[in-house]
């Protein structure tokens, strides 16, 4: 018995907490390898990884499976495409605003809110499938992002109250306490693409050089992923927190 027991703890090194702690957090990690080690105390080593590798698997699919769907989703133009006609033929009874029309001073101070948010096209796919629509994250995002959605009618008229809009809604969500670190967490995951499209007008001058390209790349394939990853770190990082002073 001595034997099994000291092969069932060596068959467990820190490696294997530490990947359990980044799909389950630090102290539900401890908690499943600590019954899992106990268990194999008597049904073996292999049944050990067998089950250490079912577990890792019933626990962290859903940010693998998200990162590919949140890929697959930028990569079809037939999405944008949808969501152009539908903003079209939803506000079609809207009319388009004279050019001699003058937007209030407040709505050209809101825009980088506009565009801030537009960062939730390739952020909400992400958080649907890592967290699902009952986490408050996702229904802050998603909606945010309905919201942002409807500057693709190409109607100023629509803009103008929805920006408005947008603007009362993240105040009230980092006024209220459940909503105020979803908001917070937005808000630091989007701030990168705020700059590079604050950036853009500088940037283009190079619209033929190697630094273009390789923006281009970063921002179309790198940052949606990075993004998301950051996106899952911030969101966690308190209940990691939490847990440790627990």
């Amino acid at each position: 018995m001595p034997e099994s027991n000291s092969s069932a703890r060596t068959s467990s090194p820190a490696i294997t907490e530490w990947l359990l702690a980044r799909v389950a957090g630090s102290a539900r990690a401890a908690a499943i390898l600590g019954d899992l080690t106990e268990m194999a105390e008597t049904r073996g080593r292999f049944w050990f990884w067998i089950a250490y590798a079912r577990t890792l698997l019933a626990l962290g699919w859903r940010t693998p499976v998200a990162l590919i769907v949140t890929y697959a989703y930028l990569h079809s133009i037939w999405v944008l495409r949808a969501i152009l006609s539908s903003m079209h033929w939803l506000f079609r009874w809207v009319p388009y605003a004279h050019p001699a029309y003058q937007p209030p001073v407040w709505w050209f101070y809101l825009r980088p809110l506009e565009s801030l948010l537009t960062g939730l096209y390739f952020l909400v796919p992400f958080l649907l499938v890592r967290f699902g629509l009952r986490d408050r994250l996702t229904q802050l995002a998603s909606m945010l992002l309905l919201l942002g959605l409807t500057s693709y009618s190409n109607r100023l008229l629509v803009d103008i109250p929805v920006v408005a809009l947008t603007a009362v809604a993240v105040f009230v969500a980092l006024c209220l306490r459940p909503w105020r670190r979803p908001m917070v967490v937005l808000a630091l995951c989007l701030a990168p693409r705020l700059a590079l499209l604050e950036a853009s007008p500088y940037i283009d001058q190079y619209r033929h050089g190697v630094l273009f390209h390789s923006l281009w790349w970063i921002v179309i394939v790198l940052m949606p992923i990075a993004t998301a990853l950051l996106c899952l770190w911030l969101y966690r990082l308190p209940l990691r927190k939490r847990s440790a002073i627990a």
